[in-house]
């Protein structure tokens, strides 16, 4: 199967070890490290960075931007046998542009983003959901990758607004009040019940290894819906199963 391995909480020690079990049997081994010289945990392995800073290291550095054709049509075909992609696809406008790319110029490889509990955590801040500046909210359903954007109303799920949740959860009058103290709040549901407090802290990841490739789409091809009550619905069931 494509992905071999893979954990919402933390996987990067059996990345260590796969790794080492390629060196065995391959001492020239090549790793990619896309994105990676702000915190190059995998250094021991790593033979080529890729990124838009420069970093005081004696391995290969390619500068470019990552989201750029052009930028890799200019490796000319060059190619790694494992790639390193972590904590980079939910920054991105298009995150599958770059997936597509990372399985062009590797046969295997690593990649991790924010699990789906912390984007719904005060970890950033208890003004809003999540790490601020991302874009997105993953999860790992079977073989497929799967992402829905980060929207204002993700703000409501969060256990911060549980008076919220209680007050729409209740008769038509205590509706209507809540409605009137947060416009534009969605009503029922509460937490969305997939949510775990415990897997949502920094250091924790959804992270996967996949060989030969792996699934990546967008949750009903990002298309937002009609109204607030159907994006609501994606967050609660599109993002429930898997990790």
């Amino acid at each position: 199967m494509p992905i071999i391995s893979s954990s919402d909480t933390y996987l990067r020690p059996q990345v260590f070890s796969y790794l080492k079990r390629l060196k065995s049997s391959n001492p020239g081994l090549t790793v990619l490290d896309v994105g990676g010289t702000f915190n190059p945990w995998c250094d021991d392995y790593v033979t080529t960075y890729m990124d838009l800073f420069q970093t005081k290291t004696t391995k290969e550095v390619l500068l470019g931007d990552i989201r750029d054709q052009g930028f890799w049509q200019s490796l000319g075909g060059r190619r790694w046998d494992f790639v390193i992609c972590t904590h980079v696809l939910e920054d991105l406008r298009d995150p599958l542009f770059v997936v597509r790319w990372l399985q062009r110029v590797a046969s295997s490889g690593f990649v991790a983003v924010p699990n789906k509990h912390t984007e719904l955590s005060a970890v950033d801040s208890p003004q809003y959901p999540g790490y601020y500046h991302h874009r997105w909210v993953f999860a790992l359903q079977g073989q497929v990758l799967r992402a829905v954007a980060k929207l204002p109303l993700l703000g409501y799920y969060r256990k911060a607004n549980h008076w919220l949740h209680k007050m729409h959860s209740g008769g038509k009058l205590l509706r209507r009040i809540a409605r009137s103290l947060a416009p534009g709040a969605m009503p029922g549901g509460g937490m969305v019940p997939w949510y775990d407090a415990n897997k949502a802290k920094h250091g924790l990841e959804l992270g996967f290894i996949w060989e030969n490739q792996f699934e990546f789409e967008y949750l009903d091809d990002d298309l937002t819906g009609p109204d607030a009550h159907t994006m609501a619905k994606r967050y609660i069931e599109g993002l429930a199963a898997g990790l």
